[in-house]
């Protein structure tokens, strides 16, 4: 316990630290008050994971769902505050975003509201915690009596992951993807906790962990998304801590160092994969990146007729491309700021309109094919003129807290983010227990683990999350139910 208490202390003398030399070091056009309030915010949102980690593992959640939520309002509107000096056009005096003619401001008012957002969702999580957490329900799976027909019945799982990552018609087959990503996930991890624990036989651990997962993660890559193939590694970080019952640092710190790495060059390798015109495959599309990567990390650069004519080869060492596009992609507290100052004086509340997908979100589209596709991310940016008004195809994301203030006002953060609290402390004590078999670890890490990352609309996140936990339990209990041990039997005396 004293060790614990000593760790703690260092991390906070070390994090105490790191925030003043943030604000010594600020940019000229970050005031001191701003970089302090972004300090606190950051400060205020990785207190939960110090605490989580003062807990016995076998007395904490298995995912530390508050943690990683702290985590990601620490990171995306306290530390995102010092990279907003990337957005900072000096000949103009103002900040930049999607649409150019936008001008953005970091407000006080709005880092104050963050804070005391942040400070009553942990109100509304330990309120639960304290009085309600014996009372909730537990999800369990149906348990499967044999680990052969358990391995089998979860590699299908992963069978079916596959088949709709590369079969493009199977893509079009409506609702289909909603299920078969995450279980896919879920299959991976069942087989790798499996595995750390020594419990999975080589004839399954190589095809599936060595063959169908980085069949995956190539899809991942060629996709030109970072932020799937960024929470999948973070979904196995999560399981070695649940497993292990400590932090490994290394695969940790592995995670924003492939986001620093790829996230530059991966802007511009976009554009070329994602031209329909060329008409390119997998391995075309995988090809292309790892050229591109070497090209422009090791080798002399990539050819200027490709993504920046008349500048020249691009390379790392003569022609980095900056981080502006990470920035704009982070830096949410700056969203936040022009939403308050645009409501309601010039832009009129939402009064709930973004939350109305909830009621219809859950039914299957093959049930409902004309049922009308949720465009949330390209209306906010329409609506506040973050984006073109001519440009209806892209989608910018709205944050919860950000989502609730453009629904409700002050009154609405207050509120939903003491609602939030609430839903994460349910979802841990419903879904995150300790002690656990692996397949009811992983199914829990798998349906949770989007509520962290709180950085789309509320209804995209959360409008799939009973539909899946319903199928992922079917298909389950429909497993249960078959005879294993009989058939093997017939099996055998034939």
């Amino acid at each position: 316990m004293k060790k614990t208490f000593r760790h703690s202390l260092l991390g906070y003398a070390l994090l105490g630290v790191g925030l003043i030399l943030l604000v010594l070091t600020r940019a000229p056009e970050l005031s001191a008050i701003n970089a302090i309030l972004g300090s606190l915010i950051l400060l205020a949102g990785v207190i939960p994971a110090i605490h989580y980690f003062q807990i016995a593992p076998t007395d904490r959640s298995t995912i530390p769902l508050l943690p990683l939520a702290g985590v990601f309002y620490g990171l995306f509107f306290g530390a995102s505050v010092f990279v907003v000096r990337l957005l900072w056009v000096p000949d103009e005096g103002r900040y930049i975003h999607y649409n150019p003619k936008t001008t953005l401001a970091v407000s006080t008012e709005a880092q104050f509201l963050v804070l005391a957002g942040i400070g009553l969702m942990y109100a509304g999580y330990y309120f639960f915690r304290a009085n309600m957490s014996r009372h909730s329900p537990q999800f369990r799976l149906p348990k499967i009596q044999d680990d052969r027909w358990t391995d089998i019945v979860v590699g299908g799982l992963v069978i079916a992951q596959l088949i709709y990552f590369y079969i493009p018609s199977v893509q079009q087959l409506p609702s289909v993807g909603q299920f078969v990503v995450p279980a896919g996930y879920l299959a991976f991890g069942y087989f790798y906790v499996r595995w750390r624990k020594k419990q999975l036989k080589p004839f399954v651990a190589v095809p599936v962990l060595l063959i169908a997962f980085p069949l995956v993660i190539i899809k991942l890559i060629t996709s030109g998304y970072l932020s799937p193939l960024i929470l999948t590694g973070l979904l196995f970080v999560v399981l070695e801590m649940a497993i292990g019952g400590r932090i490994r640092w290394l695969p940790l710190l592995m995670l924003p160092i492939i986001l620093l790495l790829a996230y530059p060059p991966m802007m511009v390798i976009r554009t070329y994969i994602w031209d329909s015109s060329k008409n390119l495959n997998t391995a075309e599309k995988l090809s292309y990146s790892a050229k591109f990567f070497l090209d422009y990390y090791v080798l002399e650069g990539v050819e200027e007729n490709l993504h920046r004519p008349g500048t020249g080869k691009l390379s790392f060492s003569k022609n980095p491309i900056n981080y502006r596009g990470l920035a704009i992609r982070t830096s949410h507290i700056v969203l936040l700021a022009n939403v308050m100052d645009a409501s309601p004086k010039r832009v009129p509340y939402w009064r709930g309109e973004t939350y109305v997908p909830l009621f219809t979100h859950f039914i299957p589209r093959v049930i409902w094919p004309e049922k009308p596709q949720e465009r949330t991310g390209n209306a906010f940016g329409q609506r506040y003129g973050f984006l073109d008004n001519t440009d209806y195809k892209m989608s910018l994301n709205l944050p919860w807290i950000t989502e609730m203030y453009a629904n409700f006002g002050t009154i609405g953060v207050f509120c939903g983010m003491t609602l939030v609290g609430i839903l994460l402390a349910f979802l841990e004590t419903a879904f995150c227990r300790p002690k656990v078999p692996a397949l009811q670890l992983v199914a829990g890490a798998v349906v949770v683990l989007p509520f962290f990352y709180q950085e789309s609309n509320f209804s995209l996140v959360a409008g799939s999350f009973i539909p899946l936990v319903v199928c992922i339990w079917i298909y389950f209990y429909v497993a249960a139910r078959v005879p294993f041990e009989r058939l093997l039997d017939a099996i055998h005396r034939r």
